[in-house]
Formats: C-alpha cells, structure tokens, sequence
C-alpha cells in the first residue's frame, strides 16, 4: 500500500514539473476561414475555431456558432441547425448555465423527426439533457433521458455512443447507491469501448469503476483503478480526465487520514481544474480541500476554500435554475404535444384526403368496370346477332344455290329440249322442205307443160297428174303441222 502511495506522490510531482501550456490553433485555422467561400467547408473551420476558443476566448467561439447558425438557418439545413443548437447547449453547460444549456437542447430537439439519418444526434441531444438533470441531482428524470438516448444510440448502429449513455447511466445508479446496478452497466461500457479501440473513454469507466469502490470503502481497489487512469491521461495529456483522477484519489486518501497527500494531490486537481476551466471540477475539489485543511487544523486556508467554494455554489446552483430547468422541460413537453397534435391532425386530414382519393377512384373504377361489362354485353349480344345473320345468310346462300343448282338443271334441260326441238325442227325443215319441194315442183313443172298444151287429153291428163302432186303436197303439209302440234303439247 505504501508503495503504491510513494509512486503516486512520484508521479504527482512529475505533473507539476511539467504544468500543461494549452496552444490555440484559432490564429491559423481564422487566417484560413478568410479565403474559404465554401459553405460545408466554412462550416467545418468555423466549429473547429469554436471549438479551439471556447477555453480561452468563449464569447468569440459563441460567435463562431452563432454564424454557422445563420448558415444553417439561410440553407434551411435543419440537421445543420439541430447540431448547431446541441454545441451550444454544450457551450452554455460549460458556461455552467444549465438554464440556457437545456433551452438550446429543446430547441435542438423541436427540428428533429424520427429519422434514421437523425438517430444519431438525437442519441446525443437527449444523453445531454440526462446530463444536465444529473448535474441536478434529480437522477430518476436522468435516467429516464438516458434510456430514450440509449435506444436512438442503438438504433444508429453508433457503438462508441452507446458505450458512453452506458457510462453515464452507471454513474446515475452509484449515484443513487445501486452500486451492483452500476458495476454492470459501467463493465459493459468498458468492454465496448475496449473493442471499439476508444481509449479516451475506457478511462472514463476505469474512472468511475474506482469511484464505486471507493464509495463502498474498498480504497485499495479504488486507488488501483484511479492511479491506471491518471497514468494514461497524463500520457494523453487529458487534463480534465487527469484532474478528475486526481480528486477522486485525493478524496480516497482523505479518507485513509493521508492529510498531506491528500492536499497535494488535490491542489495539483486544482491547478488542472483551473487550466481547465471547469468550474464543476474546481468547486467540488475546493469542498475536499476545505474539508482536509479543517481536520489539519489549518482554519486559515480552510475559510479561505469554504469561500470560495460558496462563491462557486452560487453561481453553479443558483436559485431557482432547478425549477426553470423542470419548467424548459415542461413547455417542451406541451410544444411536443402540440406538434405531435398538429401532425396527428395533417396526418388525419391526409388519410382523408387519401381516402377521398381512393373512394374516387373507386368509383372511376367501378364506372369503368360497369362501362365495360357493358361494352362486353353490347359486344356478346351483337356477336350472337352477327352469328344468326351469318347463319340466316348461310341458309340463304344455301337455298340460292340450290336454287342456281335447280336453274341451272332446269336451263340445261330447257336448253336440251330447245335444242333437241331445234333438232326436229331442223330435220322437220329439211324433210319438209325435200318432201314438199317434190310434189311442188311436180306441180309446177305440170303448170309449166299445161301452158304449152293444147291437147284437150293430155291436159286433163296433167291436170289430174297435178291435183295428186297438190294432194300430196297436202297430206305432207298436215303431217308437218300434226308434228308440230305434238311438240307443243310437249
């Protein structure tokens, strides 16, 4: 145990040989901001400028966010306006105004959906809030903001986010004396941050893994834990982690009745806190400081701590800034619920207007679907009209041909019986005409020879011989008109 103290105190003495000396970057990083037109790009300078000044030059950094702000505001980057509104809450925590600190994280909040592209900050805006209620010391709200953080922290796959609600959240349950609650849930922040590589805080949780047990008076095992962590911030040149190791070891020795160790490593917390310019720090160390001048009899410098450390508890916890935060917290719950209402109502109104759609549509679709039924109908039916007519004119096709059919039997009979009475004809004519030429002629050669008679004998003779000849000529001639007669009764 000695040892361990000696090399400590060892160490101790080697952070005060070396004070740190913080350099600014913002001379070189404004000379750049000059000649930069780009907005992203002059975003990026900006914050970092901010960033860089907000130790040392804390009303120019709250310039610089004011003006990336504006961007955000001009662009209507909403994102850009959310983030912009979390860093300076963070600036006004440091401010210690936890008053203002909490407005800008609600105002941070009021521009952010329940996006995925927005999980990400909103893990970190609500972990904040649960800070600023810790600070408070009303732990059950805090936990309450830490476990919406931790879902969105989850949810935006952010690892090292999660690890760090994690720590958080086990610092609440020491806080409130769940220290098992508060072993687990500080383990599972350090293995993740172990695994993700994120040393800065694997420190924090050692940190606060030794503060646990100091608290349940294992001081040996507390040392242990807080000597790792101030050797690797000291490495790292963390001061503000440094000179939180520094006053939990300081308290822990305290504790053990190792007054003067505990003063000097307390006022080395002190110088860092002062370099650091965390009022938090610097008002809890005076406390200890008061505390182990007290039990040193050195009333002296005790009432000079205890002064000093009320000046800060004025201006840490002011009257009042409790119930104005809960009050911030209120109105955001009331806007919440009123934009929550507004949305409701523009979602109702747009499932209505959806609705009216959709119920038009159906109509349409229905007088769409009625009209082509109809069309259908009209089509099937003249389609079954169609068929009949094609089915009438088939018949009637069959019956004009059958008709053709029978006319053209009948004219190729006709036609046979005129040519075959053509036929007769024919032969009657040239029968007709052989059998009548030859008693004709007989006749006419018979006149010729009466002409030239004058024998009374052989006139008589001619003129009988002449009257058979027309006999004859008679008797054809009835023959020819009895055959006649007989074709037309055909």
């Amino acid at each position: 145990m000695l040892a361990a103290l000696f090399g400590i105190l060892f160490f101790l003495g080697d952070i005060n040989a070396s004070h740190p000396i913080l350099i600014s970057k913002s001379d070189s990083l404004t000379a750049m901001l000059d000649t930069t037109e780009n907005v992203d790009s002059r975003v990026k300078l900006l914050r970092k400028i901010a960033q860089e000044e907000t130790a040392t030059n804390p009303i120019q950094a709250l310039k610089h966010f004011e003006e990336i702000l504006e961007i955000g505001i001009n662009t209507e980057d909403q994102n850009l306006i959310s983030t912009t509104y979390n860093d300076i809450g963070a600036y006004w925590y440091g401010e210690n105004d936890l008053q203002e600190s909490m407005r800008y994280y609600f105002l941070a909040l009021e521009g952010l959906d329940e996006k995925a592209e927005n999980y990400h900050l909103l893990c970190k805006v609500y972990n904040n809030i649960g800070w600023n209620f810790q600070k408070q010391k009303d732990y059950r709200r805090a936990l309450d903001y830490y476990n919406i953080c931790e879902k969105y922290c989850e949810q935006s796959d952010n690892i090292s986010a999660v690890a760090h609600v994690l720590n958080n959240m086990g610092v609440v349950h020491k806080d409130l004396k769940e220290y098992d609650k508060a072993l687990e849930l500080l383990n599972q922040s350090l293995r993740l941050n172990r695994a993700n590589g994120d040393i800065k805080r694997e420190l924090f949780n050692i940190n606060n893994i030794g503060v646990i047990y100091l608290e349940r008076g294992d001081h040996v095992t507390a040392n242990e834990y807080f000597a790792k962590a101030l050797i690797m911030n000291q490495k790292r040149n963390d001061y503000f982690e440094s000179a939180n190791n520094l006053m939990n070891l300081g308290k822990s020795l305290f504790e053990l009745n190792m007054l003067d160790a505990a003063e000097d490593t307390l006022k080395h917390a002190l110088e860092l806190s002062e370099i650091t310019r965390s009022m938090i720090q610097k008002h809890e160390i005076l406390n200890y400081l008061h505390q182990v001048k007290r039990k040193q009899n050195g009333y002296k410098e005790a009432l000079d701590y205890y002064t000093a450390y009320n000046v800060l508890e004025d201006s840490l916890f002011k009257q009042g800034q409790y119930t104005d935060l809960i009050e911030l917290e209120s109105k955001y719950k009331v806007a919440q619920q009123e934009r929550f209402l507004h949305e409701s109502q523009n979602q109702l109104l747009r499932q209505q207007y959806l609705n009216t759609l959709y119920l038009a549509a159906l109509i349409f679709a229905l007088l769409l679907i009625g009209f082509l039924i109809w069309i259908y109908g009209s089509k099937k039916i003249n389609e079954r009209k169609l068929i009949a007519l094609n089915k009438e004119i088939d018949t009637q096709n069959e019956k004009i041909q059958t008709i053709n059919q029978n006319l053209e039997k009948t004219i190729l009979q006709r036609t046979k019986v005129i040519q075959d009475q053509n036929n007769q004809l024919r032969e009657f004519a040239f029968m007709n005409s052989h059998n009548i030429r030859r008693p004709l002629s007989n006749v006419l050669g018979l006149l010729s020879l009466l002409e030239d008679e004058r024998n009374p004998e052989k006139i008589s003779e001619l003129i009988m011989l002449a009257n058979q000849s027309a006999a004859e000529m008679d008797q054809i001639i009835q023959e020819v008109n009895r055959q006649l007669k007989e074709e037309e009764d055909l």
